[in-house]
């Protein structure tokens, strides 16, 4: 489980944070527009095993990520001193749900940073797992025990 154990927790939350965003925009908003909208997400990663954080701190740990990953790649600048990157808060505790979601301006930077910062040690207690967003839904819904495949067929003429 690339993911780590908390993928569900992780695409429950980009679920909700994906129909925040889409649910603003209506049909009229888009007229004019000749491109398609690329909703892939082929370019956003999911960065697990981060350290659970206070308000107070989130600032200085996105400050950490950003540093890693725009050595990777371009992140993508939204304006918002997170620059593409988004940790969720559990607002009921009042902290990080040690989690963060990193979007890059091209999908090939994505593909690097993944393949680069998976398994990276942040400190002693916190060892990134990450993988493409696109990958969660395989993650989730794989069983959670291994199933052996069926043996192959004998061949015939043998």
């Amino acid at each position: 489980d690339r993911c780590g154990q908390s993928s569900r927790r992780v695409c429950d939350e980009a679920d909700r944070q994906l129909s925040r965003v889409m649910g603003a925009y209506d049909d009229e908003d888009l007229e004019g527009f000749d491109r398609k909208l690329d909703l892939s997400m082929d370019n956003v990663i999911v960065v697990d095993n981060l350290p659970v954080v206070p308000p107070a701190k989130v600032d200085k740990l996105i400050s950490v990520l950003h540093r890693l990953y725009s050595k990777i790649g371009d992140i993508v600048d939204d304006g918002s001193s997170g620059s593409g990157i988004y940790m969720p808060m559990d607002e009921g505790k009042g902290e990080s749900k040690g989690f963060a979601f990193v979007e890059f301006a091209h999908k090939k930077d994505a593909d690097h940073a993944v393949e680069q910062t998976d398994g990276h040690q942040l400190d002693k207690a916190h060892v990134f797992s990450v993988c493409k967003f696109t990958e969660l839904s395989r993650i989730i819904s794989a069983p959670d025990e291994y199933v052996a495949p069926p043996p192959p067929e004998p061949a015939e003429g043998g």
